[in-house]
C-alpha cells in the first residue's frame, strides 16, 4: 500500500515539471517563438509627442510647457466610426483629415486639451502641451516638424530645440505593424531637457490683463507696455489671436490672426503731433499762439478740425489737449519741413527694431520729403497720409516724452539653464535726445489731454497718467459709405516720474478716447494694484 501511494505521489511530481517546462518552453523557448511569429515576433515604437525648450517671463514663470495635454493613440482597426464626432471636437481636427487617417489603417497620434472619455481603440496618455493662450504672437509657433515659424520659437529655434526632449510609445505588433490587442503599450523617452530655455521680458500676470482688457474693446488692434527705463517690453498683445496648437486653420483666414500688429505699420494720426509740439520746443516757439475756425486751407487742400466751428484760441497745450488740426498745420508751417522730419527720425520713426534675435519691429513709413509742398507737410504735421508706424514704435514715443531718451525695446532677458539665469541684456539700451526742459513741457501738455482733453477716458483711479487720442484716416469705407478709422491712446504713466509708457492702437475703432483710452486706464489701475 506504501509502495503504492509512493508512485502515486512521484506520478504527481513527474506531471508538475512536465507542465511547469511546457510553461517555460512556451515562454522561452521553441513555442515561445511560434508564439512571437504569430504576433510578428516584432514591436513598434512611435513619437508620442516631442518638446522645445521653455519660454518664461520675466519672473521664471513658464509660459509654454505650461499646461498638462493628452495624447491619444488611435488604432483605425478597433476605432468605432460613430466616435468620430468626439474626436474631431476634442482635438479640432477637421471630418474630412480625420476620415483621411482612418481610411489608411495605420496607428496615429492627436492631440486634445480635455481629457477624453473611454473610447474603443483608443489609448490615452497624458504629457506635456506647449501653448496656453497667451501671448501667441510674440512667443510665435512651430510647424509639424517642431521648427519655429515666428516670433521667439523662430527666433530662438536652435536653443530651444536643443533643450527639449521626446516622449515614445511601444507596443507589440501583428503582421501589419498595428498594435496587438492586450500586448500592452510602454511610454519611454527623455522630457525633462525642455525645463531649459528662453527667458523674456514679459510679465504674464500682466499680459493676460492685457489681452482680456483688450477682448472687451477691441476686435482687430494691438498693445504694448514698455518700461521706460529699461526698454523692456512687459506685454504685448495683438488682435484676433489665435490657437497655436493649431495654426493650420488661419493660415487662409482673411482676418489676420497670425499677424503681430504690434510689430506691423499701421496708420498714425494725432500722436504724430508728439513729433511738431517737440521741434516747436526745441526752437523756442512753443509759445505759439493760433486761431482755429474749424478748418483751414494750404495750397489746393481743406483741412478740418474734429470740432465743429473750431476751438477759438489756441495754444500749444490747449491745442494739443484738444487735439487741434489748424493749430498743428500752422506750427508745422513754422518750423518747415526739414525740421518736422528730422525730428520724427531723432524720435525712431522710420526705423525698424530689433527686439530678440532676428524678430523685427517694422520701422513703419516716412514720405520722401523731396519736392514736398506746403500741403504735404500740411497732412504729415497732422499724421494723414503716409506716415506709418507699429504700436510698439508708438509705445517708444510716449517713452521718450516721458524720459527724453530713445530706448532700444527688447523682449529678451537670456538663457535659463539648469537653475540659473545667463541674462544678455543689450549694453547700449537708449540715448539721450530730448532735453529735460523739451520733456518737461511734453509731459505737461500730455497730462493736460489726460485731465481736461480727448484723452479724459485715460485718466486711472490713482496717480495721474499723460498721453495722445489719434484717430487715423486710412482711405477704406465700410459698407455704408463711412471711412474706417485706425485709433490710439498712447501714453505714460504715472504722470509724474513716470515708469511705464503704453500704446494701444485698435481697427475700425469708433475713437481714440472712446474704445483705446478705456484700455490703456484699466492697464494703469492693474500696474498701481499689482
Amino acid at each position: 500500500m506504501n509502495r503504492r501511494i509512493k508512485v502515486l505521489r512521484w506520478t504527481y511530481v513527474v506531471i508538475l515539471l512536465l507542465v511547469a517546462g511546457y510553461v517555460g518552453a512556451l515562454s522561452f523557448g521553441f513555442l515561445g517563438k511560434q508564439t512571437a511569429a504569430v504576433s510578428g515576433g516584432r514591436s513598434k515604437k512611435i513619437e508620442l509627442y516631442t518638446l522645445k525648450g521653455t519660454v518664461y517671463d520675466r519672473h521664471l514663470t513658464p509660459i509654454t510647457n505650461a499646461k498638462t495635454s493628452y495624447y491619444l493613440l488611435v488604432d483605425p482597426r478597433n476605432f468605432v466610426s460613430a466616435d468620430k464626432d468626439i474626436l474631431t471636437e476634442l482635438c479640432g481636427i477637421e471630418d474630412k483629415v480625420l476620415e483621411k487617417k482612418l481610411s489608411k489603417e495605420s496607428i496615429f497620434i492627436l492631440q486634445s486639451r480635455v481629457k477624453p472619455p473611454a473610447l474603443k481603440g483608443v489609448y490615452v496618455f497624458e504629457g506635456v502641451g506647449r501653448y496656453q493662450d497667451v501671448a501667441e504672437h510674440i512667443v510665435g509657433y512651430v510647424d509639424g516638424e517642431m521648427r519655429g515659424v515666428t516670433g521667439l520659437e523662430k527666433s530662438y529655434d536652435s536653443a530651444l530645440s536643443y533643450f527639449g526632449g521626446q516622449k515614445n510609445v511601444t507596443f507589440a505588433t501583428d503582421g501589419r505593424s498595428n498594435p496587438m490587442t492586450g500586448l500592452g503599450l510602454t511610454v519611454s523617452g527623455e522630457d525633462t531637457g525642455y525645463k531649459n530655455g528662453v527667458v523674456t521680458t514679459l510679465d504674464i500676470d500682466l499680459q493676460k490683463e492685457l489681452e482680456a482688457v483688450m477682448a472687451q474693446y477691441i476686435v482687430k488692434g494691438a498693445a504694448v507696455v514698455l518700461d521706460t527705463d529699461s526698454g523692456e517690453i512687459l506685454a504685448c498683445a495683438s488682435l484676433p489671436d489665435y490657437d497655436a496648437e493649431r495654426v493650420e486653420q488661419y493660415l487662409e483666414a482673411i482676418d489676420g490672426q497670425l499677424i503681430n500688429r504690434a510689430l506691423s505699420p499701421q496708420t498714425v494720426g494725432s500722436v504724430f503731433k508728439l513729433v511738431v509740439a517737440a521741434a516747436a520746443l526745441e526752437e523756442g516757439i512753443g509759445a505759439f499762439d493760433a486761431l482755429c475756425s474749424g478748418g483751414t486751407v494750404v495750397g489746393d487742400l481743406e483741412f478740418t478740425c474734429p470740432k465743429e466751428g473750431g476751438h477759438g484760441e489756441m495754444d500749444l497745450e490747449s491745442a494739443f489737449a484738444q487735439s487741434c488740426n489748424v493749430y498743428f498745420i500752422s506750427l508745422a508751417q513754422m518750423l518747415g519741413t526739414d525740421k518736422v522730419m528730422d525730428m520724427a527720425k531723432r524720435l525712431g520713426f522710420g526705423e525698424s527694431m530689433e527686439i530678440a534675435d532676428g524678430l523685427y519691429a517694422s520701422g513703419g513709413m516716412l514720405p520722401d520729403v523731396t519736392g514736398h509742398s506746403a500741403k504735404q507737410l500740411a497732412n504729415i504735421s497732422i499724421g494723414q497720409g503716409d506716415v506709418m508706424a507699429s504700436p510698439l514704435q508708438i509705445a517708444r514715443l510716449m517713452a521718450v516724452c516721458a524720459e527724453g531718451y530713445l530706448l532700444r525695446p527688447s523682449c529678451f532677458q537670456g538663457f535659463y539653464v539648469d537653475g540659473i539665469l545667463r541674462s544678455e541684456k543689450w549694453l547700449d539700451y537708449k540715448t539721450r535726445v530730448l532735453s529735460d526742459e523739451v520733456v518737461e513741457e511734453l509731459r505737461r501738455i500730455c497730462i493736460a489731454t489726460v485731465e481736461s482733453g480727448t484723452g479724459s477716458a485715460a485718466c486711472p483711479e490713482e496717480g495721474g497718467a499723460g498721453g495722445k487720442t489719434s484717430s487715423a484716416q486710412t482711405g477704406q469705407y465700410d459698407s455704408d459709405g463711412k471711412e474706417i478709422l485706425n485709433t490710439y491712446f498712447a501714453g505714460f504713466y504715472p504722470a509724474e516720474e513716470p515708469r511705464y509708457a503704453i500704446a494701444v492702437f485698435a481697427e475700425n475703432g469708433v475713437s481714440g478716447g472712446a474704445t483705446c483710452a478705456p484700455v490703456f486706464k484699466a492697464v494703469c489701475d492693474y500696474l498701481r494694484k499689482y
